[in-house]
Parts: C-alpha cells; sequence; structure tokens
C-alpha cells in the first residue's frame, strides 16, 4: 500500500511539472504571440479585453495566461483613465450631464469592475454640482414675474427627485398655486371659447402634474374628464365625417 501510494505521488508530481511548464513550450509561446498580435490589429479596447479573455478562458493557468490577465488589467487601466480624461475635459467646459453620461456608460460595460465604485462616487460629486447650479438658477428666476417661472421649478422637481434644495423648491411652487390657477383659468376660458378641447386637456393635465395635491386638483381633474370626453366626441365625429365622404 505505502508502495502505491508513494508511485501516485510521483505521478500527481510528475504531470504538475509538465502542466506548468506548459505554459514555457514552444507551442504555447507561438501561440500566445498570435493572440498578441490579434489584439494589436483590434481598435477597439474592449475587443482587446475579450480575445484575451477568451485566451485566458480556454487554457490552463500558467505563466502565460498570467501574462494575458496583466495584459488585460492593463487595458481596462487604460480605459479608464481614458473615461476619467474624457468626463474631466466635460467638466471644465461645464458640460456636466455630458459626464455624467460618460461614467454611466462606463458602469454599464464594467458595473463590477476594479473601477465602478470611483466612477458612482464621480457621478455622485457631479450630480451635486448639477443640482447647485439649477438651484441657483431658479433663485434668480424667483425674481422674476414671468408665470413660465412654475415650469422651471416642476422641472427641477422633476430631474432631481433626491435633490438637495427639494423642500426650498417645493415652497417655491406652492407659493405660486394662486397665481397659477388665476393664469390658468384665463388660458382654460380661451381655449374653451375656440371650443379647442385638446388644448383645454393638455392645461388640466399641466397643473394636475405641477400641483398632483393641492387643494384644487380634485376639481380640475373633474374639468379634465370633461374636456377629455369633448375631445373624444370631436374625434369620433371627424371620423364619422371622413367615413361619410369616402362613401360619397
Amino acid at each position: 500500500m505505502f508502495v502505491y501510494v508513494l508511485a501516485t505521488l510521483r505521478i500527481i508530481s510528475l504531470g504538475a511539472i509538465i502542466f506548468l511548464r506548459m505554459g514555457d513550450s514552444k507551442p504555447f509561446k507561438d501561440e500566445y504571440k498570435r493572440v498578441l498580435l490579434n489584439v494589436e490589429n483590434q481598435p477597439e479596447l474592449e475587443e482587446k479585453i475579450k480575445i484575451l479573455k477568451n485566451f485566458v478562458n480556454t487554457h490552463s493557468q500558467n505563466k502565460i495566461t498570467a501574462k494575458a490577465e496583466e495584459k488585460i488589467k492593463e487595458i481596462q487601466n487604460i480605459i479608464y483613465q481614458t473615461t476619467m480624461d474624457d468626463a474631466d475635459k466635460l467638466c471644465i467646459n461645464n458640460e456636466y450631464e455630458k459626464a455624467v453620461v460618460v461614467y454611466t456608460e462606463y458602469l454599464k460595460k464594467y458595473p463590477t469592475g476594479n473601477y465602478s465604485s470611483l466612477i458612482r462616487h464621480k457621478i455622485n460629486e457631479i450630480s451635486l454640482i448639477i443640482d447647485k447650479r439649477d438651484y441657483d438658477e431658479l433663485l434668480k428666476l424667483s425674481q422674476d414675474n414671468n408665470i413660465d417661472r412654475v415650469y422651471s421649478y416642476a422641472q427641477y422637481l422633476e430631474k432631481h427627485p433626491k435633490g438637495q434644495h427639494i423642500d426650498e423648491v417645493e415652497q417655491l411652487v406652492l407659493d405660486m398655486a394662486e397665481e397659477y390657477y388665476t393664469f390658468f383659468s384665463k388660458e382654460i376660458n380661451k381655449c374653451e371659447n375656440q371650443e379647442n378641447w385638446e388644448k383645454c386637456f393638455q392645461l388640466c393635465s399641466t397643473y394636475i402634474n405641477i400641483y398632483p395635491k393641492y387643494k384644487r386638483t380634485d376639481e380640475i381633474s373633474s374639468l379634465r374628464d370633461y374636456f377629455l370626453n369633448k375631445l373624444r366626441d370631436k374625434r369620433t365625429l371627424a371620423k364619422l365625417i371622413k367615413n361619410a365622404e369616402q362613401k360619397g
């Protein structure tokens, strides 16, 4: 039994030595050189990584596959640095939204990569900058009497659902409630007199979107249903007229 076990261990050891030396064999090295040549001919960095990963995954672990894995890390570092450089250039030009897109695209490709946490941190930093910039713009608008400023407030709330200035902007919207209702009533009268039911419906929908929980919202919701029925009647009538004309 002892002799049998000893012989088995020797076979295993010999196999391990052969396995390790396979990475140093000329055919294996030549194959890796061909892979590297193919990698160099690829214009896209992602394609280079794909080829190298395929080489690593289809061969047993050895010195050559270790080199391939190091090569993969080098290319990933290049991709990361390129992403950072592109985003930094955009930030210098105050194109923060575009920078976020660059970072987001990186995360889509490498959601669990070595740099994913750093990229997420960058996105968070830029989001705070965008939030402050947009809020500062709203403060400038608040000094204006133009009714359109309420739409800018609503856009901020939609764009920054977790923004740092949500409470302040919601208060700005609320402060304009009666002013906007006066504007809304005048516009409704105009389009109703013109029987422009589509515009009436849109005005109601816009009001409800801006003031979903205001005291007049139920009233305007019912008004919107009324205009929707008018709009359906109008479209039904138009369809009937068209059918009648087609039939002479």
